[in-house]
């Protein structure tokens, strides 16, 4: 005997394979929904817990002393030599840092903090936004960021002790040390407009009412 099949068979029964396999694909579907959705549940509870005041003036002590100790390690463990903007950087992040701890202890009220935080976050990434684009040659720097040590001699100050103690730092245009191709510069652009966005979404909450 042959063993064909019935084609009057297989037709009768495509309707129920077909129905098994969308029953199939339906159920793949709502699982992955499902896991999709939990996902970002989780992701939302995650920001709420990390967005309290409290908790979000932790994270901004641990980021601002990280750029801090970062700063130093990169400089006396690696030689990056700092540029002139390279201290005016470092001296938001201190102010960063010492606003971060004063909100931490809170003897004042974390609220306005955040906001004073604002003023040195938004300075530090002013300036590193204006280095980067001096160093990617959309904007020249001034004079003072050449690192050749003319303005040291020609501040009036003796010239051979100028000569003798003055050490020019490097350029600001200069990229030095680079990670991943970046300049510390680029870094500090994206780190800061990363503590802008944290601090302005914590505010937000806190106007809506939903931190305290």
């Amino acid at each position: 005997k042959s063993h064909m099949i019935n084609p009057i068979l297989a037709v009768s029964f495509w309707p129920l394979c077909f129905d098994g396999f969308k029953r199939i694909v339906y159920h793949s579907r709502c699982t992955n929904t499902h896991n999709y959705e939990a996902k970002i549940m989780k992701c939302k509870g995650l920001c709420q817990y990390l967005c309290s005041l409290k908790r979000a003036c932790w994270l901004l002590l641990l980021g601002s002393l990280f750029l801090v100790v970062g700063s130093f390690v990169l400089e006396y463990g690696f030689g990056a030599e700092p540029c002139r903007m390279c201290w005016w950087r470092r001296y938001t992040h201190w102010a960063i840092l010492a606003l971060s701890v004063i909100a931490v202890s809170g003897v004042i009220s974390r609220y306005v903090l955040l906001y004073m935080m604002l003023l040195p976050v938004v300075i530090s990434q002013a300036i590193a936004a204006w280095q980067t684009a001096g160093q990617i040659g959309l904007v020249e720097l001034p004079a003072f960021c050449a690192g050749d040590g003319s303005a040291a001699l020609s501040a009036g100050a003796d010239l051979m002790a100028s000569l003798q103690n003055y050490t020019a730092p490097p350029a600001c245009e200069a990229l030095g040390m680079t990670i991943f191709g970046l300049s510390l510069a680029m870094w500090n652009l994206i780190a800061m407009s990363a503590f802008l966005a944290f601090i302005g979404y914590v505010l937000s909450r806190v106007k809506k009412g939903k931190v305290k």
